[in-house]
C-alpha cells in the first residue's frame, strides 16, 4: 500500500473513533440541552411567536384582529429584544476586559436587570391587549391548549429523566 493510503486510512479511522466517542458520550450523558435549544421551544404563552401560532386555531372572523394586535406590539418587543443584546455585549465585554472593574460589572448587571424587566413588561402589554378584545370561550380555548402542551412538555421531562432500570 502506498503511504498516501495508509495516512488516509488513519485520518478516516481517527473521525470515526471520534464520531462514536461523541455520540456515545451525548447519548450516557446526563446533561440535557438547554430548553431554548430545544426544536419547539418558541416560548411560553407570552411569546408573541406562540400567540401568533396560537392565531391559527381561532375563529376565521377574529384571527386577524388578534394577530393585528401582536403585530402593533412587534416594534416596542424588538427595541426591548435589541437593547438586552446590547446590555449583554456589554457585559460581556467588562467579564473579559483586561483589568477587573466590580463596579463597572454592578452597574451593567443593574442595567440589564431593568432592561430584562421592561422587557417582560412589553411582552405582558402585547399578551393582554391580543387577549384582551377575545371572547370568553376562546381565551378558554387557548389557554387550555397551552396547559395541555405545558403538561405533555413536563410529562416527557420527566419520563426522560428517569434513571434506566438496573437489573
Amino acid at each position: 500500500m502506498g503511504r498516501g493510503l495508509i495516512i488516509a486510512l488513519i485520518l478516516s479511522l481517527a473521525v470515526n473513533v471520534f464520531a462514536v466517542g461523541f455520540i456515545a458520550g451525548r447519548l450516557i450523558s446526563e446533561e440535557k440541552p438547554a430548553p431554548q435549544a430545544q426544536a419547539n421551544n418558541k416560548g411560553g404563552l407570552e411569546s408573541p411567536l406562540r400567540m401568533m401560532r396560537y392565531a391559527e386555531t381561532l375563529p376565521p372572523e377574529i384571527r386577524d384582529d388578534f394577530r393585528e394586535k401582536i403585530l402593533e406590539q412587534l416594534p416596542t418587543l424588538r427595541r426591548q429584544q435589541r437593547e438586552v443584546r446590547r446590555i449583554r455585549g456589554e457585559i460581556v465585554d467588562l467579564l473579559a476586559a483586561d483589568e477587573w472593574d466590580r463596579d463597572a460589572v454592578t452597574l451593567k448587571a443593574a442595567e440589564m436587570a431593568q432592561a430584562q424587566e421592561r422587557q417582560r413588561q412589553a411582552l405582558y402589554a402585547a399578551f393582554i391587549n391580543a387577549f384582551e378584545m377575545l371572547p370568553a370561550e376562546d381565551r378558554k380555548q387557548l389557554t387550555v391548549k397551552e396547559n395541555r402542551r405545558r403538561l405533555e412538555h413536563e410529562k416527557r421531562r420527566r419520563n426522560r429523566q428517569r434513571p434506566a432500570r438496573e437489573e
